[in-house]
């Protein structure tokens, strides 16, 4: 008669991982390192599987984005790559300093380039996807994978046009929760959340003046 044992792991035990790295189950400080709040779990280089279980026997796992990084590649995942789009830098000469900010297009106005303006000022890399090219399927792998992009390239998030519904409550508060500046632009109003991002206007000139550049250096 067969007999039937626990599913193999997706990865290595906590126990081992701590271990093999030198670290005790038995410091706080340690364990600190992955709890859900720490900056590896929350950052999305590694998660941890088996809530419910004890730490020592959960699965840790490290997303094949973030391992390719540390190997050196520059190649981003694949949902970002195809739902990245160019952007052309337009000047800006805003100041300020929140943490998630909603762009409100007008007509004859790119959000998008105004973000990237903002980006560039404060000195950072553009993540960009257009929402409205992605299946409903995929709004929220894809807002994953460009979140955890925008971490390793030490950058911003841009992400719209956020109309539709399609950035619904839940979302914007995942978004709010992001370990890096998040801008998102379309023309219609946000939905009601927790913490409401700062809607600014933008201009419909050329010259986008009033975008928070400080908000994208946002302090954990």
């Amino acid at each position: 008669a067969a007999v039937d044992g626990p599913p193999p792991r997706a990865g290595p035990s906590v126990a081992l991982a701590f271990q093999l790295s030198g670290l005790s189950l038995l410091d706080a400080d340690d364990r600190l390192l992955v709890h859900a709040t720490g900056a590896l779990r929350r950052y999305g280089l590694l998660r941890i599987a088996g809530d419910g279980t004890p730490l020592p026997d959960r699965t840790l796992t490290v997303p094949d984005r973030v391992v390719r990084y540390l190997l050196g590649s520059d190649v981003p995942a694949l949902d970002v790559a195809v739902a990245r789009i160019p952007l052309v830098p337009v000047p800006s000469d805003a100041a300020g300093g929140v943490g998630v900010v909603h762009l409100r297009e007008r007509p004859r106005a790119s959000g998008r380039a105004v973000a990237a303006a903002a980006a560039e000022t404060a000195g950072l890399r553009t993540v960009a996807i257009d929402l409205a090219r992605l299946r409903p399927d995929a709004v929220d792998r894809t807002l994953e994978a460009a979140v955890l992009e925008a971490v390793l390239d030490g950058g911003v998030l841009v992400a719209g046009p956020a109309d539709g519904g399609v950035v619904d409550a839940t979302r914007l508060e995942a978004l709010a929760d992001a370990p890096c500046p998040v801008i998102l632009h379309g023309s219609e109003p946000l939905p009601a959340a927790g913490r409401a991002p700062q809607a600014l206007g933008e201009p419909s000139g050329q010259r986008a003046v009033d975008l928070p550049v400080v908000a994208l250096v946002r302090a954990d």
